[in-house]
């Protein structure tokens, strides 16, 4: 008889694999078609109870007593959250796990909700866009554009090995230099 398979049986995914699943849905997504994705709330939702469980149990402001369970509100900032960081390329599992364990210390130590937590998140990713090394590569390559050669052109004499800066110097007082430089 041919093999039967129960489809009633759920499978538990671990947050890797969650993460590797929404990862791979949200390619070229922006927020609205990503709440558009049921199986990326569902993941989402899951990811956040997982960790959020995980956390010892404090009491809990009234506000915030329904944690892990999270409304449509709070779904969307931590997609966003989440593609934000996946554009950037700033996402894997292990760090999205991390920054997801960083929400219930941050929800347990201050009277912010969830939203303001993760919206200031957000907000502090996309001021820290460029890294440094990046900054500092884009303003030599500028400069050194500008400040090619501010030096005399000394092709004509290829015998000279003094030079001047133009800037420092007048052609009269380069020429004058140079004649010195050279006979002494």
């Amino acid at each position: 008889s041919p093999p039967q398979f129960d489809d009633n049986e759920d499978t538990i995914l671990t947050f890797a694999e969650m993460f590797n699943f929404l990862h791979g849905e949200m390619e070229d997504l922006d927020i609205d078609k990503a709440m558009e994705v049921d199986s990326a709330t569902e993941y989402m939702q899951s990811m956040f109870a997982q960790v959020f469980t995980s956390h010892p149990a404090e009491q809990l402001e009234e506000g915030k007593c329904h944690y892990p369970q999270l409304d449509a509100a709070e779904l969307d900032v931590l997609l966003r959250l989440f593609i934000q960081d996946r554009k950037v390329g700033r996402a894997d599992p292990r760090k999205w796990k991390g920054r997801l364990y960083d929400i219930p210390k941050a929800i347990y130590k201050s009277r912010r909700s969830l939203i303001d937590i993760v919206e200031h998140r957000i907000t502090t990713a996309q001021v820290t866009g460029q890294s440094l090394t990046n900054m500092w590569i884009i303003r030599a390559a500028t400069t050194a554009s500008e400040n090619v050669d501010q030096d005399v052109d000394m092709t004509e004499d290829t015998t000279s090995s003094f030079r001047f800066h133009r800037a420092t110097y007048s052609p009269e007082d380069i020429e004058e230099l140079r004649r010195l430089c050279e006979t002494a």
